[in-house]
């Protein structure tokens, strides 16, 4: 009987560590189009909104499609105030499919809404359209 108790215990044990497991807290990804040129008239710079789910201290770009041979530069801002933002980080064509890391330097806010702010870096033409996948 005490062998039959300790094996319900032990896989009872099991299950609250497998359900612990799979409540961590993911950030939501989204895709991005943004279409900005030298003159900074940017058509549109800005990804859609998206939450940051932890307090980690960095933010991720992926670009998965450059319209010609170009540097972009990004950075992910705090939709509730403008003011709060990270350092920018440089995206490339040449690293498409390559996920660029960025800090913040400063406070992150769990569970507010952030989005990515893109500006003309350089390109051989005075237009850039990217796509990808950004991470808050």
């Amino acid at each position: 009987m005490s062998k039959k108790v300790k094996m319900i215990g032990v896989i009872c044990a099991m299950l609250l560590c497998f359900m612990t497991i799979g409540n961590v807290a993911r950030a939501e990804t989204i895709n991005f189009d943004v279409t900005v040129n030298q003159n900074k008239m940017n058509k549109d710079p800005m990804s859609r909104k998206a939450s940051k789910a932890d307090g980690e201290k960095n933010f991720y770009v992926r670009p998965t499609y450059f319209s010609c041979t170009a540097a972009v530069k990004v950075r992910s801002v705090l939709q509730e105030d403008y003011n709060k933002y990270s350092s920018w980080a440089y995206v490339y064509s040449d690293n498409t499919n390559v996920v660029t890391a960025n800090p913040y330097n400063r406070e992150v806010y769990k569970g507010k809404m952030y989005y990515m702010q893109s500006d003309y870096a350089s390109g051989l033409a005075s237009e850039v359209n990217m796509k990808g996948r950004y991470t808050p």
